[in-house]
């Protein structure tokens, strides 16, 4: 009795009939079955979550050219590595933050400062007579503090002259207290007092060489100057 179903009986197949074609038949269904296989072992795991890649501790031999993973492990700056040991001054910094009030701004990174350009001092007009105690013929001081003589050295150049009598005559230098000179060569010149209606006792000394001199006590005493004026 055959165990053949009815479509392979030569009267529903006569192309099974011949055995090499049956036997053809068979490779080809063999290779469809190991296709399928081979597909559902190849493409089975579409869709699952791949497992991490496990890290390898590569030695890299001498002259062993390196590769892509070892790049990439250079770039990421050892981030396994141990961080360094914290010292006294991080951990007052650190307490110091802790103990700080809420809504008060984290103080800043402790850093030396660098000394601040100062400016170098500018030397003194020497136009300018600082300290001064002006006292007029009695004794009495009339004025306490600054003077600026390049207003009236600029007025004298320029040929002004104030209203007082005794501004731009001859200073005959009776008390000899300037160095001796012909008669006429020096000339006095009145320098306004701060508050005081008349001369007062402030003069400059002019020479005919250019030189003056300055009193602030009515003649008994001079400083030169470290300037010229030529009269016109």
């Amino acid at each position: 009795m055959s165990l053949r179903p009815p479509w392979f009986s030569p009267q529903f197949s006569p192309w099974l009939s011949d055995p090499w074609r049956l036997r053809l038949l068979q490779v080809l269904v063999a290779v469809a079955l190991l296709a399928v296989v081979w597909a559902a072992e190849r493409y089975g795991g579409v869709g699952q979550v791949a497992p991490e890649p496990v890290a390898v501790d590569r030695q890299l031999e001498p002259g062993a050219p390196p590769t892509l993973t070892d790049f990439a492990t250079a770039d990421d700056g050892g981030a396994d590595t141990e961080a360094p040991p914290r010292t006294e001054a991080n951990r007052r910094e650190e307490s110091s933050v802790d103990r700080a009030p809420a809504g008060s701004p984290a103080p800043a990174a402790s850093r030396r400062s660098k000394p601040t350009p100062q400016a170098s001092p500018t030397a003194a007009d020497p136009l300018v007579i600082n300290g001064l105690s002006l006292r007029d013929s009695s004794g009495r001081t009339i004025y306490r503090g600054q003077i600026d003589l390049a207003p009236t050295i600029e007025r004298i150049a320029a040929g002004r002259r104030l209203r007082f009598p005794n501004d731009g005559t001859t200073f005959q230098n009776r008390e000899n207290r300037l160095p001796r000179r012909p008669p006429g060569y020096y000339r006095e010149w009145v320098v306004p007092t701060p508050q005081e209606s008349g001369p007062g006792p402030q003069r400059l000394i002019t020479g005919e060489g250019g030189e003056v001199w300055y009193t602030p006590d009515h003649y008994r005493s001079f400083r030169r100057l470290p300037t010229e004026i030529r009269i016109r």
